[in-house]
């Protein structure tokens, strides 16, 4: 079955949110200590983020996300936007340093003992990847065994942390037993053992934050929403990655993070009915993702080309689109119920993958101050996020939604003038203007 269940039971959510809150204390903890090796590194908060933090989470509670915030006090960087062909690429930086290399020799020795400060092309900038790989990657590194340590104590607790790099995240799996997961949980709360969950994966996005928003308001209310740069630095074929930027920078590009605005707008939009709507369909797609991937690998067999070429952040896009238009710009457009939300949010995806493009929600949509009143949208192209797929996987994907999503989903799509009119203008939308 490829539908089915999306949810789990708020036991072993409780669970799993318990053993993440108390590893990440321990971990932020740590970290900070690691950080003061450092001069004037800076390990300041972390923030909850991603479908755990925002109520997206299907099937079983062993993913999260966080963003570990820091700081480099007394650095004085001045964001660069990222161009080609003089043409700003919006949602990317570089971090330029407004200060002299002798000064930094002196203050920062340890931090350019790393690389951590790059010249290129006579100016002086803050290398994501060095940053990424050589200090915050070893930080985590280290806190892990610190918590390791801390956490075995107790002889009858099994528990470690394994981690991989996938730039910006750090990424960590924290392996633990049923006793590990008793000496985790909230005084005087029962749980059952099948409640709990052997392995959890953690995905630890260090950021810097750029700024706060202090115009932009969503339903009447001011956002504040902090804007964070997180390290976006790749390795590989220039044509598949960042292909806007020459080989050299690759290491020194910063990601402008968009997710601020989007817990914001899920918070509110979770709290009316058609925004719990729209959020249910968004989860039924991930399901059928979800299950599609594990039935292939149950048959050896390759997944469906939809659940390859797309990723959940396409999705959550998808999903957004369809508040901006059915909430906002078009709200008398009947949508009464999930099954009315996965209608229009399988006919805005099916728009898409023909358009051959998704342009990003926050940084190429034109309409996007209608809904964020004050919003500043970034200049230039639009930033397209299936500009790595190819047309003919764009194709195939149309395919299978149209034939196997559908069915599956047992849907049925009727021709609905209100549908087809909102439908059309979100393609005109996307096929409209100059790409990056």
């Amino acid at each position: 079955m490829l539908s089915g269940d999306i949810d789990f039971g708020s036991k072993p959510w409780a669970r799993s949110r318990e053993a993440v809150d108390y590893v990440m204390k321990e971990l932020q903890n740590a970290m900070r200590a690691e950080a003061a090796k450092y001069e004037r590194l800076m390990i300041e908060s972390y923030i909850r983020q991603g479908s755990s933090r925002d109520a997206l989470k299907v099937i079983w509670p062993n993913e999260y996300d966080s963003v570990i915030q820091f700081q480099i006090e007394g650095l004085k960087l001045v964001p660069k936007p990222v161009t080609k062909s003089s043409v700003v690429i919006p949602g990317f930086c570089f971090f330029e340093i407004d200060d002299k290399w002798d000064n930094f020799e002196k203050t920062f020795p340890k931090l350019c003992q790393k690389s951590v400060f790059v010249k290129s092309n006579g100016k002086l900038f803050l290398s994501s990847k060095n940053l990424h790989e050589k200090i915050l990657t070893l930080i985590v590194d280290a806190a892990s065994v610190i918590v390791q340590k801390k956490i075995r104590d107790n002889k009858e607790v099994e528990f470690s942390i394994t981690r991989k790099k996938n730039p910006p995240a750090i990424n960590i799996t924290i392996h633990l037993n049923e006793e590990a997961h008793n000496q985790f949980m909230v005084a005087g709360k029962l749980r059952k053992a099948e409640d709990g969950t052997g392995e959890i994966d953690l995905d630890i996005v260090p950021a810097m934050k750029l700024r706060v928003d202090t115009t932009t308001t969503y339903q009447g209310t001011r956002l504040g929403c902090p804007i964070h740069a997180v390290c976006k630095w790749v390795e590989g074929d220039m044509n598949q990655m960042l292909e806007f930027v020459s080989e050299t920078e690759k290491t020194l590009v910063w990601h402008i993070n968009s997710a601020g605005y989007e817990k914001h707008t899920l918070d509110v939009i979770r709290t009316t009915a058609r925004g719990q709507y729209i959020l249910t369909a968004l989860r039924i797609m991930k399901t059928y993702f979800v299950r599609a991937k594990t039935l292939a690998k149950d048959k050896k067999q390759s997944p469906p080309q939809l659940v390859t070429v797309l990723k959940s952040y396409h999705l959550k896009q998808i999903a957004l689109y369809e508040v901006m238009f059915t909430c906002h710009l078009r709200p008398t457009v009947a949508l009464n119920n999930t099954y009315d939300a996965l209608l229009y949010f399988i006919s805005l995806l099916e728009a898409a993958l023909d358009a051959k493009h998704l342009p990003h929600f926050y940084y190429s949509n034109p309409l996007i101050t209608q809904m964020y009143p004050g919003y500043e949208p970034p200049g230039g192209p639009k930033y397209d996020l299936f500009r790595k797929c190819p047309t003919d996987a764009l194709f195939q994907a149309k395919k299978v939604l149209q034939n196997q999503l559908v069915t599956t989903l047992r849907l049925v799509r009727t021709e609905k003038q209100d549908m087809t009119k909102l439908v059309n203008e979100f393609k005109d939308k996307i096929l409209s203007g100059k790409y990056s």
